[in-house]
């Protein structure tokens, strides 16, 4: 019988090839229980949130870019039945009471009373009957990119690579901008 010799092997660490740093967003790197990520071309990885304006906002003024930057509230009142009533073992107090609700777009007649009243509620536009209410400026200087803003909704994704400072596949031609991190696995 024959004996064989074990055959030897010998690792050499070599600095990763210069055609995966800039085709990749990050490395894991592994060191027992801890694994880190490594950033490849500059910035960070980690969560990124957009603002995307809402569809009907869209349709009603043509974008974010033709959105007004005053904000305005339309304030109603509705009546809750009478001025008091007991119900069971609570008291409820009725009456008359102040609601709002944002406005997307209004018009008004010559003597500035309301002629036409679009609101907006999580992202749906409502006609509103503009006599039963006013409409007052809530903020101004809005720039449609912040979580009051009406005409948006909030979009956060976790693994986002931002603030790159190289070129790389990945993050196509748009680099610079914020992108989908993709990891290179050695």
């Amino acid at each position: 019988m024959k004996q064989y010799q074990a055959p030897q092997l010998h690792l050499v660490e070599m600095p990763m090839a210069e055609s995966i740093a800039n085709t990749c967003c990050y490395t894991e790197i592994v060191n027992g229980l801890t694994t880190t990520k490594k950033v490849l071309s500059g910035g960070t990885i980690g969560p990124y949130t957009w603002y995307n304006v809402y569809p009907d906002v869209v349709r009603y003024l043509g974008g974010i870019a033709t959105a007004p930057r005053n904000h305005y509230k339309y304030y109603y009142t509705v009546d809750d039945g009478p001025a008091g009533y007991s119900e069971g073992a609570a008291w409820i107090t009725g009456g008359q009471r102040t609601l709002s609700k944002d406005v997307l777009m209004f018009t008004q007649n010559g003597d500035h009373t309301l002629a036409r009243l679009v609101t907006i509620t999580n992202g749906e536009a409502y006609e509103e009957d503009p006599n039963t209410g006013y409409v007052a400026l809530s903020y101004s200087g809005c720039d449609h990119m912040s979580r009051k803003c009406p005409f948006n909704e909030q979009l956060t994704v976790d693994l986002i690579h931002s603030g790159a400072k190289y070129p790389h596949a990945m993050g196509g031609s748009l680099w610079a901008s914020p992108h989908q991190a993709i990891m290179y696995n050695s």
